[in-house]
């Protein structure tokens, strides 16, 4: 559709829209140009068809839309169109059975009639509280979940807590697809940084002083010292900047694959405890739901 909706052109393309209901469209349209008005109309003109036909497109029919009140009002605009028209009574009970709503509605519809099929409770309820929940579920923590190498959570608990490692498990969606094995831990060198020699004396201070904080780390480290975070150090010449860079790049990249490894399999494990309470969220009910479909197959999708 386009704005201009005087144009010969434009009316062609709404028509196609209201009368081809055997077809999909992708309608493309900024506010105020009648988007819901043709949406309303297409649905009144199901009722129009033959009998068996109008049935069978009216209670199967779902209208996904941002917010309940948009979708109460298409449905009620719809349901006036049909009253207005004088449809048939059973294209009313039919068109009753169609769904209108949000699409985190539609998807726990999905799953309330379906998600027995994924392993899920039959009693389904929207999470209110995450966070509740999330703490509910690390104290019940006896250990990290399983699939991750002991030797690579002991290696990310060298550089940071136990409680952050967590939290990269809460903030990262589940379903992550991630390595099967992770690099092993870098073999890192300071003699570039360490043996630097500043290029003006005006650098002398900044370079000393970050070559005794790196001392300093490599002692803490070298000691067992638990958890050492990588220093950050931002002064000293340009050429120190760079050895600084250098030398913590691979542990730095290193780090971040880990802990996104051991992180996914944290996800993981809190939307399984999630799905074992009959908890969803949001972000769930879209994924188990594609999910859903996608282990009914082709069949089970018209049908839903």
């Amino acid at each position: 559709m386009s704005a201009s909706s005087g144009t010969l052109s434009d009316q062609q393309v709404r028509d196609r829209f209201l009368k081809e209901t055997e077809r999909n469209f992708s309608v493309i349209a900024p506010a105020g140009v009648g988007k819901t008005e043709a949406i309303v109309r297409r649905v009144i003109g199901m009722a129009g068809e033959p009998l068996p036909i109008a049935r069978q497109k009216l209670s199967t029919l779902v209208v996904v839309t941002y917010t309940n009140r948009a979708a109460h009002e298409m449905q009620h605009r719809a349901r006036n169109g049909m009253l207005e028209s004088k449809a048939d009574p059973e294209l009313l009970a039919s068109f009753n059975q169609a769904f209108f709503g949000t699409i985190h509605q539609f998807c726990f519809k999905l799953l309330r009639t379906y998600g027995h099929h994924l392993g899920l409770p039959s009693a389904l309820e929207v999470l209110a509280d995450e966070d509740a929940l999330w703490l509910e579920f690390i104290r019940g923590l006896s250990d990290l979940p399983a699939g991750i190498a002991d030797d690579t959570v002991e290696q990310c608990l060298r550089h940071l807590s136990a409680t952050d490692l967590l939290a990269v498990g809460h903030r990262l969606p589940p379903g992550i697809l991630i390595p099967q094995a992770p690099r092993p831990y870098p073999s890192l060198s300071f003699d570039s940084l360490l043996n630097h020699r500043p290029s003006t004396a005006r650098s002398e201070h900044t370079v000393t002083t970050g070559q005794a904080l790196v001392r300093q780390w490599l002692d803490a480290l070298h000691s067992g010292l638990a958890p050492l975070p990588i220093p950050r150090y931002s002064k000293g010449d340009a050429r120190f900047k760079e050895c600084w860079n250098e030398a913590f790049t691979p542990l730095r990249r290193w780090l971040g694959e880990s802990c996104a490894m051991v992180g996914a399999r944290i996800a993981d494990a809190f939307q399984a405890y999630r799905l074992s309470k009959g908890r969803l969220t949001y972000d769930d009910q879209i994924a188990l739901a594609a999910q859903n479909l996608r282990s009914l197959g082709p069949a089970s999708e018209d049908r839903s």
